[in-house]
């Protein structure tokens, strides 16, 4: 038996909202095109190659990217589901749904756990701290 429109939470109603929808896509969809497009600059610049901080940067770019995918496959299940009636969602659907955007989460993590310890680093050992971004655009290239 399921319940009924008066029945539900306000919250469930405003997440099957036409209004939040278009902004959850809009969200993903800017997300998506933003970080694609840094990373082709990136990749495109000599410049930008040879910093140190960009591929801190792609790092954070790979995350937004799964972070924007999970949301938007999030977005696209919600409407699907809310179209067909369904109001309950099983443990693997919802784990399965969200692990893109645990994974983004996750190298978000992992990429400010970078930076910091490459702050540190830096501030540990001022004098022999160096990067080589030449050996890194040749594992690239190769």
């Amino acid at each position: 038996m399921s319940p009924t429109t008066s029945q539900r939470p306000l919250y469930a109603l405003w997440d099957e909202s036409i209004i939040l929808n278009t902004i959850r896509y809009l969200g993903s969809f800017v997300g998506l095109i933003s970080n694609f497009f840094l990373i082709f600059l990136v990749f495109y610049s000599k410049s930008l190659r040879k910093s140190q901080y960009t591929w801190y940067m792609i790092l954070l770019s790979f995350a937004d990217i799964l972070i924007a995918f999970g949301h938007f496959i999030r977005t696209t299940y919600m409407i699907n589901a809310s179209s067909k009636g369904i109001l309950l969602y099983s443990r693997l659907i919802c784990v399965w749904i969200n692990t893109p955007m645990g994974m983004g989460f996750t190298a978000t993590r992992i990429a400010v756990l970078a930076i910091a310890a490459d702050r540190c680093y830096m501030v540990i050992n001022p004098l022999k701290y160096k990067w080589k971004a030449n050996a890194v655009i040749n594992f690239i290239k190769n």
